[in-house]
């Protein structure tokens, strides 16, 4: 899936309640019917921030999904910290 495509997918589950539901409901199918491939679907599976930043998703829309995967704030900015410098970009 292209970036564009994963960071809209990720605006969509911040904004959208019935986005919300379905991959609440069943977050492999959902996640599947959405186009993420199997590498983004891990990275959501594990919860895995780094995985997502660098896949070159904003942090914008990273911390969003750290409240969704339940992370408690200081864990996210640890996170995020520890990858300072470590961005590979993805167009």
């Amino acid at each position: 899936m292209a970036l564009y495509d994963l960071q809209l997918y990720l605006y969509r589950l911040k904004n959208e309640p019935e986005m919300q539901d379905g991959f609440l409901l069943n977050p492999q199918a959902h996640m599947l019917s959405h186009g993420l491939n199997e590498q983004e679907r891990k990275a959501m599976s594990d919860k895995d921030l780094r995985a997502l930043w660098r896949y070159g998703v904003h942090p914008l829309l990273l911390a969003p999904m750290g409240r969704f995967f339940n992370l408690p704030p200081e864990r996210y900015r640890a996170t995020l910290r520890s990858l300072a410098g470590e961005r590979t970009l993805r167009s």
